[in-house]
């Protein structure tokens, strides 16, 4: 029995041996603080950019006298040749985005009716700048040759004028432009050639103040316009045609 018992004590001291140590066999753990975040298993987002928020533009409201209707109504009686009537309705919106630049342009003319030329000049250069109205180009170059009120006379700049408006078409700014070259200034010099080709561009046009200048320098002669009396009586015959259809415009207006 005794030999029984030693020998089963061998085998136990040899299978020990033979276990490798726990030690060994597992690799330490590092100590988590209490203090460090734990690791997130969710997908990164943070290279994503918070989405903007989209907001809508704020449209300006009016009170109910400032009504389309209302300008419309303005544009009308402007029309007509109410200017008294149109100019305090034009006053209500003159600095409102409906006014569109034949409105504004409407409203210089009113200035300029009562004599306010510096309002007059101001609502003419809006309405030229917003969709370059040669017609308020026109009366700028007009405002800015007389220098009327406190405006200081600028012949320079009223050319300038007279010419945007006149590559535009308007007869008007033509007429002006030529008659500048015709005369002269302190800050301009005289071109008669150059004055009488616009002259003549605009009076074959229609333009019955150019007519009634050449013709006169045709009656009494000039150093580019000889005495010529059968070219007067055209220019004549011509300036009482558009005197005339100009006031039968009016009276069927």
């Amino acid at each position: 029995m005794l030999w029984i018992l030693l020998a089963w004590g061998s085998i136990n001291i040899q299978a020990q041996n033979l276990r490798p140590s726990s030690v060994h066999k597992r690799k330490a753990r590092p100590s988590i603080s209490k203090n460090q975040p734990k690791k997130s298993f969710h997908k990164k987002t943070s290279h994503l950019k918070p989405k903007r928020k989209v907001m809508a533009l704020a449209r300006p409201t009016y009170p109910n006298k400032m009504t389309k209707e209302g300008l419309e109504k303005a544009d009308s009686l402007f029309k007509t040749g109410q200017h008294i009537k149109a100019f305090p309705l034009y006053l209500d919106y003159k600095d409102t985005p409906l006014m569109k630049a034949s409105s504004l342009k409407n409203l210089a003319i009113c200035f300029k009716e009562t004599g306010d030329f510096l309002n007059a000049q101001r609502y003419f250069k809006r309405a030229y700048s917003y969709d370059s109205d040669p017609e308020s180009a026109t009366e700028l170059g007009k405002i800015h040759l007389s220098g009327i009120s406190s405006i200081p006379k600028n012949a320079l700049l009223a050319k300038d004028y007279f010419e945007m408006a006149y590559r535009m078409g308007n007869l008007e700014a033509g007429f002006q432009l030529g008659r500048l070259y015709w005369f002269g200034t302190n800050q301009i010099e005289t071109n008669l050639p150059r004055a009488l080709d616009i002259l003549t561009d605009v009076g074959q046009k229609g333009n019955f103040e150019a007519q009634w200048m050449l013709a006169n320098l045709y009656t009494k002669g000039s150093p580019v316009t000889p005495k010529n009396l059968s070219e007067a009586k055209k220019w004549y015959r011509l300036y009482n045609q558009s005197i005339s259809s100009k006031n039968l415009t009016l009276v069927n207006n």
